[in-house]
């Protein structure tokens, strides 16, 4: 149950075979109109988060087209960078030369004090040229590699943000698939409580109409078909102490008399962690689906009963022959004397 209610009718019946869609329970509830308006807000709130995630994308794009055109800028101012210090490293070295020879001219009077300044001027301006284009150079790779952080700083933000939107989705999604089912079915302040699939229906919490039913309450348990068959067991709480899961399993049904079709087994998957009235439940997977009845198979139904007995050990003869003695022992046996005398 979704929503609480009253119980208008009762579509059904213990070991009735129902198709997807019937209509098992009507109930008349007053929050018909609270969930309608819960079920537009999901899908409202669900549009706005697919919105959210579509613009996140487009932002993303972007900013990596950016960060794309930037990088080529970049790597191409480099580029150029380098053939530029290639290049005046080669003018500063011939500059370098030159100047030399001028200074050997001048000191034996063959050249004039300002060609040789004139020289050496140039020689500075070289130097001074090629300093500032490695200084360019190492500020290009800093921004490069700034761009670089940057662009993991923005994809981590990105694939974050587009995880929370998508569990947002997600998490609507399943929300308006509950809801939705529900809404579709109301009819003013009455909803059908649908089959969810084509099946028997095995027990009926709520048999009777005008039953009060609260918000998550069970009304019926449905077997549904195609889905491979198991035994439930009511294991009283005075054994519950000695089973366990794995055990094997003795499954007598009524429908099919062991004293003439033999017992069948299982094994015991699942035991309830508590009890909610004077046994414990428990689930065991029948090895057989079917009993063999005048040569033909028979297939087991939802919904049949019987008795099971869960195989706690194995003993032999002797410890059998055994067991009268013992027990005659353990009557005629005295309490331990307390007294200390």
């Amino acid at each position: 149950m979704l929503r609480r209610g009253v119980v208008r009718r009762v579509g059904v019946v213990e070991g009735q075979s129902v198709t997807q869609g019937d209509a098992l329970f009507i109930i008349r509830s007053e929050q018909t109109g609270d969930q309608s308006a819960e079920l537009q807000a999901l899908e409202t709130r669900r549009r706005s988060a697919n919105e959210s995630l579509n613009i996140a994308v487009a932002k993303f794009r972007s900013q990596q087209q950016s960060i794309a055109e930037e990088r080529r800028k970049l790597e191409g101012r480099i580029e150029h960078v380098q053939r530029m210090i290639a290049l005046k490293s080669g003018e500063l070295s011939m500059a370098r030369e030159v100047a030399e020879s001028y200074a050997k001219l001048r000191h034996e009077g063959l050249a004039s004090a300002t060609v040789l300044m004139d020289r050496q001027t140039q020689v500075s301006s070289l130097t001074g040229k090629l300093e500032q284009l490695r200084k360019e150079g190492r500020d290009t790779r800093a921004a490069l590699s700034k761009l670089g952080n940057d662009e993991k700083t923005q994809w981590n933000e990105h694939r974050e943000r587009k995880r929370q939107l998508k569990e947002e989705v997600a998490a609507t999604d399943i929300r308006i698939a509950a809801l939705g089912q529900w809404v579709a079915q109301d009819q003013g302040t009455e909803f059908a409580a649908l089959a969810p699939c084509s099946g028997t229906v095995l027990r009926l919490q709520v048999k009777a109409t005008g039953a009060v039913v609260a918000e998550g309450e069970m009304l019926c348990e449905l077997a549904c078909a195609g889905e491979r068959l198991q035994a439930e067991l009511q294991i009283p709480q005075t054994g519950a102490g000695r089973v366990a899961i794995g055990q094997g399993v003795k499954l007598l049904y009524d429908s099919f008399p062991y004293q003439q079709f033999g017992v069948k087994f299982g094994v015991l998957r699942w035991i309830s962690p508590s009890t909610s009235t004077t046994a414990f439940r428990a689930i065991v997977d029948i090895n057989d689906e079917t009993i063999m009845v005048s040569g033909n198979p028979a297939p087991l139904k939802a919904g049949m009963g019987g008795r099971a007995d869960v195989v706690l050990a194995k003993r032999s003869l002797i410890s059998i022959a055994f067991d009268p003695i013992r027990q005659l022992r353990e009557n005629m046996a005295s309490p331990p004397d307390r007294t200390g005398q």
